[in-house]
C-alpha cells in the first residue's frame, strides 16, 4: 500500500514535486501557505489551508518549497513531529547556465580544432527546469519565425492537437508571424488540416514563401538529431538563406538520457535519430556550419524515472550574419 502523502508547497516546485513523486506516492492534497492558492487545484487535487491538514489521514510531507526551515517547524508542531518529512530541492531560477564564453579564446582554440585534448567543459548554475513548450514559446514571443521540422512526427500530430501540446499551433499563438516548414509531404498534409501557416518545403533550397522579406529567427527544435550531415546542413541553410537574424536549435542532451541509455546494456532510442549531441558538439557542429554559439540553455522536463535535474535538451542561440 502506498504511503499517503501531503504535498506542501502549490507554485512550480510543487507541481513538479507531483510530476516526479505521483507514481511513488499516493499523494491525496496539496497544501500551501500563500492564501491566494486555496481551494484551486494541480491535476484535480485540491489545494487546502495548512490548518485543514488536521483532518486528514497521511503518513508524509514533501516539502517543495524554498521556504525548508519554516515549514517543517509548521508540521512538526502541528503534528508533534508525528509525521515524516522529505524535502523536495530543485532549481527553477532563470539564469545563465553555461559558464563557457565564446569569446574565450582558450576554449574556442578547441571547438575550431586548433587543440586537441581531454577536458572537461563546465556549468556553473543549476540545471534549468523550463518545459520545452514554455521555453520556445518565450523566444518566439513577438518574432517574424521560419519553424522548420514544424509537422512533429506524423503519428502525434493529432494526438497533440487534441492536447493542446502541438508546438507549431502553440508557437502561432506567440509569434508576430510565422511559417512552420515541413519536407515530409505526408505530415505536410495532416498539418495543414490544423494550420494554415504550414508549407511543404526544403530549407536548403530557395523557398518561395521564404524570400522576399526579414525574419527574426530560424528555429529548429529536435531536427539536427535527425540529419545525416548536420555541419553541411546547417551550411548550406546559411548559404542560401541571407535573410534570417538568428539560429535557434534545440537537440536531446546525451547527458540527460545518460542513465536510461546504459542501464542493463538497453539503449532506448528513437530509430530515425543519427545522433547524441552533448552541449560541446552542438557548439562544435554549428561552428563547422559557420555559427558561432552565443548562448546556451539546457533545459526541458525533469525525468520522472531518474529523478534527476540533469536536463534532456540543449538549445543553442546563434547569429547568421
Amino acid at each position: 500500500m502506498q504511503k499517503r502523502v501531503i504535498i506542501f508547497g502549490a507554485d512550480l516546485s510543487g507541481k513538479i514535486a507531483y510530476t516526479l513523486y505521483k507514481d511513488q506516492y499516493d499523494i491525496i492534497k496539496f497544501s500551501d501557505n500563500n492564501k491566494s492558492l486555496w481551494n484551486k487545484n494541480i491535476n484535480g487535487i485540491n489545494i487546502i489551508p495548512p490548518e485543514e491538514l488536521c483532518r486528514l489521514e497521511f503518513e508524509m510531507v514533501i516539502i517543495a518549497s524554498s521556504a525548508k526551515e519554516s515549514i517543517t517547524k509548521q508540521i512538526n508542531n502541528m503534528f508533534n513531529e508525528s509525521k515524516e518529512i522529505l524535502e523536495f530541492k530543485y532549481s527553477a531560477e532563470i539564469t545563465q547556465v553555461v559558464d563557457w564564453d565564446k569569446d574565450n579564446n582558450k576554449f574556442m582554440e578547441y571547438v575550431k580544432g586548433n587543440k586537441l585534448d581531454c577536458l572537461d567543459f563546465g556549468f556553473k548554475s543549476n540545471a534549468l527546469y523550463r518545459l520545452r513548450n514554455d521555453v520556445l514559446k518565450e523566444i518566439v514571443r513577438g518574432k517574424k519565425v521560419i519553424h522548420l521540422g514544424c509537422c512533429d512526427h506524423i503519428e502525434f500530430i493529432e494526438d497533440r492537437i487534441k492536447t493542446n501540446t502541438w508546438l507549431q499551433r502553440l508557437l502561432e499563438g506567440e509569434a508576430k508571424e510565422i511559417v512552420g516548414v515541413d519536407i515530409n509531404n505526408e505530415a505536410v498534409g495532416v498539418a495543414q488540416k490544423y494550420s494554415d501557416k504550414v508549407i511543404l518545403g526544403d530549407i536548403t533550397n530557395e523557398v518561395e514563401t521564404l524570400s522576399g522579406k526579414e525574419w527574426d529567427i530560424l528555429l529548429m527544435p529536435d531536427v539536427l538529431e535527425h540529419i545525416a550531415n548536420p555541419a553541411a546542413f546547417l551550411k548550406s541553410i546559411k548559404e542560401k538563406h541571407k535573410n534570417i537574424s538568428k539560429l535557434v536549435v534545440s537537440v536531446p542532451n546525451v547527458f540527460g538520457f545518460s542513465e536510461r541509455i546504459t542501464k542493463d546494456n538497453v539503449e532506448g532510442i528513437n530509430s530515425d535519430h543519427r545522433y547524441w549531441f552533448s552541449p560541446y558538439t552542438l557548439i562544435k557542429v554549428m561552428y563547422d556550419a559557420g555559427f558561432i554559439a552565443e548562448k546556451v540553455i539546457l533545459y526541458d522536463s525533469i525525468d520522472t524515472n531518474l529523478k534527476s535535474m540533469s536536463m534532456p535538451a540543449i538549445l543553442a542561440i546563434a547569429n547568421f550574419k
